[in-house]
């Protein structure tokens, strides 16, 4: 069973510049049948991440409100809130869930959906 910190732990790999600007590392947190709903409203597949890894914006860790619950065996779903910082100094908000799957040995990424929203009042 995936924990809350293993969970963050993966989902926060995968914002980290080290592992986007390495295709091997990257493509080893991602399902060959991964499917991602984008905040954009696009659908992406596995290659659509690799290719635009680096171009990607910055989320801010740790992530808000992470939580981990288990669907499954060998699959956990994690949602949490994100906060992208963009080159131009604005930010956009969305609610994001993940599934992960445990596959051969190791946890990937199958399923992403983000959800865009507003900021969160305290």
């Amino acid at each position: 069973m995936l924990d809350v910190d293993a969970a963050r732990a993966l989902e926060e790999s995968l914002l980290d510049p080290a592992v986007r600007q390495s295709p091997v590392r990257l493509a080893s947190l991602i399902a060959d049948d991964f499917v991602e709903f984008g905040s954009s409203g696009r659908i992406f597949c596995k290659q659509d991440v690799l290719d635009a890894a680096r171009s990607l914006p910055d989320i801010a860790t740790p992530l808000p409100d992470l939580r981990a619950v288990a669907i499954g065996d060998d699959a956990v779903l994690v949602t949490y809130r994100s906060v992208a910082r963009h080159e131009d100094g604005s930010s956009t908000y969305a609610l994001r869930s993940s599934i992960w799957v445990h596959r051969n040995g190791r946890w990937q990424m199958r399923f992403h959906q983000g959800t865009p929203t507003v900021a969160r009042r305290q």
